[in-house]
Parts: C-alpha cells; sequence; structure tokens
C-alpha cells in the first residue's frame, strides 16, 4: 500500500523559456521521479513535455512545488490538476478523473485507435497472403525442377534406391 503521507507536487521548468512548466505529483523522491520522466521520455516521444525537452535534459530541471500530505492518490491527482490549471502549460490532463474514468476513457480512445488501424491490419494481412502463396509456388517450381533434374539422373545412371528414415536417397550402382 502507498503511503500518501510524503505526497509532494513538483514542477519540471525550462532553464530558458520560463513559460514551459510541467506539473506533476509523487510520493517518490524527486531525484528518484526526475530519472523515471527520462526513461519515460524514451517510451513516449508524443507527450508535450517530452517534445518540449526534445532530448536536451540539461535545459530543464525539477523542483518542488509544495509538500501534500493525503491518504488516497485520487486527492493527490486532484491537487495535481488543481495546481496544473494554474501554472502547467505542458499538461494533458488538467482536469481530475478517478483511475476508474481514466481507464474508460483510455479504453475508449485505445478502441478508437484499433478501429482507425483495422484497414491496415486488412491490407497487411492481404500482403502476407500473397506473399505465402507466392513462396508456396515457388517451392513447388523448386521441387518439380528437383524431381526434373532427379528423373534425367536417373535416366543417364543405373542406381540404387535406399530408404533411410523417411528420406530416400539414390546410389550409383557398382557392376
Amino acid at each position: 500500500m502507498a503511503n500518501y503521507s510524503t505526497s509532494k507536487i513538483y514542477t519540471i521548468r525550462c532553464k530558458t523559456d520560463d513559460t514551459k512548466v510541467f506539473v506533476g505529483s509523487t510520493i517518490q523522491p524527486l531525484c528518484k521521479k526526475w530519472g523515471v520522466h527520462k526513461i519515460d521520455s524514451i517510451r513516449n516521444k508524443e507527450m508535450p513535455l517530452y517534445q518540449a525537452i526534445n532530448d536536451n535534459w540539461k535545459n530543464w530541471y525539477i523542483e518542488l512545488y509544495e509538500h501534500f500530505p493525503c491518504n488516497t492518490k485520487e486527492e493527490l491527482n486532484k491537487r495535481t490538476c488543481e495546481v496544473a490549471r494554474l501554472i502547467g502549460n505542458l499538461n494533458t490532463e488538467t482536469d481530475f478523473k478517478t483511475n476508474k474514468q481514466y481507464r474508460k476513457e483510455y479504453q475508449k480512445q485505445y478502441r478508437m485507435k484499433e478501429k482507425e488501424h483495422v484497414p491496415l491490419y486488412i491490407e497487411m494481412a492481404k500482403l502476407i497472403t500473397l506473399k505465402q502463396l507466392e513462396n508456396a509456388v515457388v517451392r513447388q517450381e523448386q521441387k518439380e525442377e528437383q524431381a526434373r533434374i532427379l528423373k534425367l539422373m536417373m535416366a543417364t545412371k543405373p542406381t540404387v534406391e535406399i530408404n533411410l528414415y523417411g528420406n530416400t536417397t539414390f546410389f550409383e550402382k557398382i557392376d
């Protein structure tokens, strides 16, 4: 169970442009949260904060806005959203939502994105199926060519057929 008595609201600010401010909250030490943001920026480049940072972390810093001891994550998120509405211009979420509301909204957005990609998935499946069919035709042609060559070899030299472990091998007859 998380200990929200250590909760804090923090800001991430640009050193060269004081209008660029992100507001966040955590129960972790700020140095640890700073590291989490750096890692998240690699995976989530679409987030406005990470687009603004643009891998130039030396131009940004994290600072404590306020200690906010509370009892639940919902209380912490609600206060974070209040502060974000006041000073944060790189925040995408400034309306408080419970975890259940957030999940429901995320699932709805995810389904919408999936619907957009369905035609692409269908086209990819057609291409894959076409490629598989082409490969099957090529393999069949190769088998036929091998059979033709084997037939020619058998016609020119007397051979002995030996079947070992399901593999048929032809050897030249020695008289």
